[in-house]
């Protein structure tokens, strides 16, 4: 399964890739090689967070700032780690890779997977397509 809090993604020719990184304190052990993926999973302090939006002074976050291209074809999936925690990368993939689904029921069916694995966290998912 992914790692928890793992919130941007890009599909591009048949490939998910992770666009950012958690700011939690197993991510930085993960980061330095202390930890591995499968330990991070488990770690009690697997939920503590490094930085968060009306608690850490603005002045010491680090915000991700990306730029690109959003050609035809591609797809961006921002989700909360309660789609990351419950679905691994090859289901969210095979999900993402359904041209039959439209962005909104691409959504749903991420969710009814989380959902259906456990749902053990809240679960936000917002898929977006470029035509």
């Amino acid at each position: 399964m992914s790692m928890a809090d793992r919130d941007g993604f890009i599909w591009q020719d048949g490939k998910l890739v992770q666009l950012s990184h958690d700011h939690r304190y197993v991510q930085e052990l993960i980061a330095q090689g202390t930890l591995g993926i499968e330990q991070a999973r488990r770690h009690p302090q697997r939920h503590v967070v490094t930085q968060a939006l009306g608690v850490t002074d603005p002045a010491h976050l680090a915000v991700e700032q990306l730029t690109g291209a959003f050609n035809h074809g591609m797809q961006l999936l921002l989700c909360s780690d309660g789609l990351t925690e419950e679905v691994d990368d090859a289901a969210i993939a095979e999900i993402m890779a359904r041209p039959m689904l439209t962005a909104q029921e691409c959504a749903d069916t991420l969710v009814a997977a989380a959902l259906d694995a456990g749902g053990s966290d809240n679960i936000t998912v917002l898929v977006l397509r470029c035509h």
